[in-house]
């Protein structure tokens, strides 16, 4: 229990994976500005999570009286506030729920348009079928998850196994590893066979096995990198200075280690 909590804090707090986040690395123009994007993202999540778990402690203290069986959420909305103060947190919460929808509806719209309709009609999408799309895909959103709320999670974990393959590669970019393009394809075909054998036998995911699959996928992808002849600019080549300022830094630092 007590692992699997916090593997899950540990996942869900530092290493933002969902599609809205991992779309901002690929639109970055580069290394150092998806590395940039990674770190504001981890410490906005941090900051989120220590700011739940003052809320927690905070209604430890009071010793409240909440069945096994309720809601949080419910139980905050429910207390005693000034004339006005439940309407405005009914407000910020659906409007935070309508932030994070419009992120990953956004992320999914740019993926149909870019990638799958561009590839389709060889040619870039008018601002009407992005529009289209982006409806589409909000409609669709809204009906899954008012009729399958309790079968789409175990469903999502299932397609990870498939989605953390790629994910790993933009993480292990930030920190200097540049693989070659067929071993990309190679580490992506091993995961997908593996997550749909899962799929096939009926195997149930969980937020730790999503952390795990892309911990498996970056070492992975190391390993079969070195299986191959390596090429030029490949493998660890670290991260080049990209201002003639940050390379002077880096040799006044190297000078001072060296006295």
């Amino acid at each position: 229990m007590l692992k699997g909590t916090l593997t899950y804090v540990f996942c869900r707090t530092i290493f933002p994976f969902d599609p809205a986040r991992i779309q901002r690395f690929y639109m970055a123009a580069s290394v150092y500005q998806a590395a940039s994007v990674f770190n504001k993202a981890a410490i906005i999540r941090i900051l989120l999570t220590l700011s739940f778990v003052s809320l927690a402690i905070a209604l430890h203290i009071g010793h409240p009286i909440i069945n096994p069986d309720c809601n949080v959420m419910n139980y905050i909305i429910g207390l005693t506030y000034f004339p006005g103060i439940r309407g405005l947190l009914i407000t910020i919460i659906i409007a935070l729920l309508m932030s994070t929808a419009d992120s990953n509806l956004h992320a999914a719209t740019v993926l149909f348009s870019n990638d799958i309709y561009a590839v389709i009609r060889k040619s870039k999408p008018s601002l009407v079928i992005i529009r289209i799309t982006a409806a589409s895909i909000g409609i669709l959103s809204i009906v899954v998850a008012l009729h399958t709320t309790p079968q789409v999670t175990p469903f999502l974990y299932k397609m990870a196994g498939i989605y953390t393959s790629v994910v790993a590669v933009p993480i292990i970019a930030c920190i200097g590893f540049r693989p070659r393009p067929i071993v990309l394809l190679l580490n992506m075909a091993l995961h997908t066979i593996i997550a749909s054998y899962r799929i096939y036998v009926g195997y149930t995911g969980s937020q730790q096995l999503v952390f795990q699959s892309i911990m498996h996928s970056a070492f992975t992808l190391i390993a079969i990198h070195y299986v191959f002849p390596k090429r030029p600019y490949t493998g660890w080549t670290g991260i080049p200075d990209d201002s003639p300022w940050k390379l002077q830094n880096q040799m006044v630092k190297r000078w001072l280690l060296a006295q």
